[in-house]
């Protein structure tokens, strides 16, 4: 039997747990900016929820304190197996990690992305991944995994519905949100085997024979710098706000911020023509060597360049209107 002190907090940290993706949502609403709601909404949550939890253990309340615990680990073997699943994605010239990027840029309400912001964008992402599943297993703790493999389509047909799949470009590539959804199930279903028999898997995993937890870590480690190695490619230490850099290794990948009243500078440093698509405009220019050009975008958006003539990666630029990039 559930107390009504444990339901009563268990309630508290389930509305919580909708802060991290609030973030991301009132930026894309134009409510707030994501720097703004991840400094005082967030953050704030977070602890809040870590101290809620420490309550909860110190007062024996059993289900809740398995529930936090159970989506915890499964929030974070879900984002695993939601990177893992995409990574081979990479190699084949797509850019499933370009969101992740982007939200740490939000986020540190930086200019152009750097390995730091990166790295903000990274920890965010664990943090959707271990809130979404704290919704689930306060709910649906002991259900069948069948069920949190639903949530996580869910979450993509959410993403899709919402005003992430205009900014993001969901509805107009159909790849992607083919992507999306296949990675969300290898989301849903981590998640859901451990809920299902939380007790008896949480035990497993934590117990884990030392030859099993020494291959688990490298493995993990080699997740980490697998997202490090291919979504962060350190090509060009040239960075400068409003300006993209073309070689003359390759492509200054990444993101750049924009006003809507601003140009956006390309420039070509290689001693060679260069041609570059921008796929939202239908535009398709060459760039002469060591030349550059001034660009004017008509609407707030995500827009990619890419160079079809070489194997350089995709760069995006984020588009604002007062600092968002929607109307």
């Amino acid at each position: 039997m559930i107390s009504k002190p444990e339901k009563f907090i268990s309630s508290i940290i389930w509305i919580l747990s909708f802060s991290s993706i609030f973030c991301l949502l009132a930026f894309l609403y134009r409510i707030m900016p994501m720097h703004e709601a991840g400094l005082f909404i967030l953050a704030p949550s977070l602890i809040l929820i870590g101290i809620l939890w420490i309550v909860a253990q110190k007062k024996n309340y059993h289900r809740l304190t398995l529930a936090l615990k159970t989506g915890f680990w499964g929030g974070i073997l879900g984002v695993l197996g939601y990177d893992l699943i995409r990574l081979p994605l990479h190699f084949l010239g797509l850019n499933p990690l370009t969101p992740i990027r982007s939200y740490g840029m939000y986020i540190l309400n930086a200019p152009y992305s750097t390995l730091i912001s990166d790295l903000a964008g990274f920890l965010y992402h664990f943090s959707n991944g271990i809130t979404f599943a704290w919704i689930y297993t306060l709910i649906a703790l002991g259900k069948n995994r069948w069920w949190a493999i639903a949530w996580g389509i869910g979450l993509e047909l959410l993403a899709y519905a919402t005003s992430f799949g205009e900014v993001y470009g969901l509805r107009t590539n159909l790849t992607a949100f083919g992507i999306g959804l296949g990675a969300h199930v290898f989301f849903g279903y981590p998640l859901g085997w451990l809920a299902e028999k939380p007790t008896l898997r949480l035990q497993k995993l934590l117990t884990i024979k030392k030859p099993l937890g020494i291959i688990g870590m490298i493995f993990g480690i080699g997740i980490l710098i697998s997202f490090f190695a291919l979504a962060w490619e350190p090509i060009s230490s040239l960075h400068t706000p409003q300006t993209l850099y073309l070689g003359p290794h390759a492509l200054s990948a990444g993101w750049n911020r924009v006003e809507i009243d601003q140009s956006f500078t390309l420039q070509n440093t290689t001693q060679k023509d260069i041609r570059y698509e921008i796929l939202r405009l239908n535009l398709e220019e060459t760039l002469k060597a060591t030349s550059s050009a001034e660009i004017q975008f008509p609407d707030p958006g995500i827009y990619q360049i890419r160079t079809p003539d070489n194997t350089w990666r995709s760069a995006f630029i984020s588009i604002e209107e007062g600092g968002y990039p929607i109307k």
